[in-house]
């Protein structure tokens, strides 16, 4: 894997190894996309122990989960920061790390040989829970049924042991991005950075903040005001695969998606108290076990998908790319990120501008109403 100009990993072929087999194109979920699935169940819920909540981006789903696996001597595959700030995949095999995979990464996680880690573990008989973004899912799924070396007991396609969930993902922006985003910030606190929240709850989940300590004080900024942040929700630093999603809507072959329940307050507000409220979709009948399992630590109700993804889009359909999003990565590292950011994304204040802003505003509540 190599890092192309924008800071995004693309495979490399070393010619002079490659046997030709194709078995790379074999398990190429891009290559080889699912059709959409059966509608998924649909459910809203959160932790009772609100100590799992606060730690939790959402409503703690996550956690319990992990730990019915962890429970059977299993392992829990996750994004986590490594020392250096970088988003990597890893496994955990005890709860007292599961704080680790705790927590939304805005970042493309490093995959690393974590496949290869799944077979292995799969093949010594152990629960295996990978979590990931659509796409990470995919591959893994494509493959473990091309290796087919599950278990002395399931050797063929399927193994029983492998519990998978996706993540709604709204598009992994660059690892570069962030790299420069943490060293600006390094330069102007003087100090190294300590700890990092994307999504710290202190003035509510809704009302997020992102949390930086630096040796000599914490900052909570809003993520409006964020320069990686703002590039990221205005989809300017997105992976180009991002704009054209081949495993959104339910394509992924996972057994449960995870996401936050946006609009909640609406549709379910009986379970609103600005804590985080997890949204659970169950694909397949492994996903259903497990959701069982869980049920009687949660406070929960049963939904619609449409009210789900009435403030959650990207369930169902990928973002649009930003006009600048060129401009942007041309740009990169040229000038300080922050520079850039407010540049690109200050408003047009022209009449041209504001006509396109008020149009942009009535085609999403269209498009949301008929959802």
């Amino acid at each position: 894997m190599r890092d192309d100009h924008e800071g995004f990993l693309y495979p490399q072929v070393n010619s002079g190894s490659c046997t030709r087999c194709r078995r790379c194109e074999k398990v190429c979920p891009a290559l080889h996309q699912a059709k959409n699935p059966q509608p998924p169940e649909v459910f809203a819920c959160s932790s009772k122990d609100a100590g799992v909540r606060q730690q939790s981006s959402s409503g703690g789903l996550f956690s319990l989960l992990a730990e019915k696996i962890l429970e059977q001597k299993g392992v829990v595959f996750g994004a986590a920061f490594n020392e250096q700030w970088e988003v990597i995949h890893r496994f955990i095999d005890s709860p007292q790390e599961l704080a680790l995979l705790r927590g939304s990464k805005y970042v493309q996680s490093r995959l690393g040989d974590t496949f290869k880690q799944v077979e292995r573990f799969l093949g010594e008989d152990r629960p295996v829970f990978f979590t990931g973004t659509p796409c990470q899912v995919a591959g893994l799924k494509k493959f473990v049924a091309l290796t087919g070396k599950f278990s002395k007991h399931s050797p063929n396609l399927h193994s029983p042991n492998l519990l998978t969930a996706d993540i709604v993902c709204h598009g992994v922006p660059s690892p570069k991005v962030f790299r420069l985003y943490r060293e600006e910030k390094e330069r102007r606190h003087h100090s190294p950075l300590k700890e990092l929240s994307f999504r710290d709850k202190t003035h509510g989940w809704q009302n997020y903040h992102i949390r930086m300590k630096f040796e000599s004080e914490t900052c909570l900024i809003s993520p409006w005001k964020d320069d990686f942040m703002r590039g990221f929700l205005s989809d300017l630093s997105l992976r180009p695969s991002c704009y054209a999603c081949f495993a959104d809507n339910f394509r992924s072959g996972s057994d449960l998606t995870l996401a936050d329940y946006w609009g909640i307050s609406r549709f379910h507000p009986e379970l609103f108290d600005d804590q985080g409220t997890s949204l659970v979709l169950v694909h397949t009948e492994k996903g259903q076990e497990y959701w069982q399992r869980v049920v009687p630590m949660l406070e929960w109700r049963e939904s619609a998908l449409k009210n789900a993804v009435r403030d959650n889009p990207c369930l169902v359909r990928s973002v649009s790319s930003h006009p600048k999003r060129r401009l942007f990565f041309e740009k990169l590292g040229t000038i300080p990120l922050s520079e850039l950011i407010a540049d690109l994304l200050k408003p047009d204040r022209s009449l041209r501008g504001q006509v396109k802003r008020v149009l942009r505003f009535v085609y999403r509540r269209f498009v949301r109403q008929h959802d």
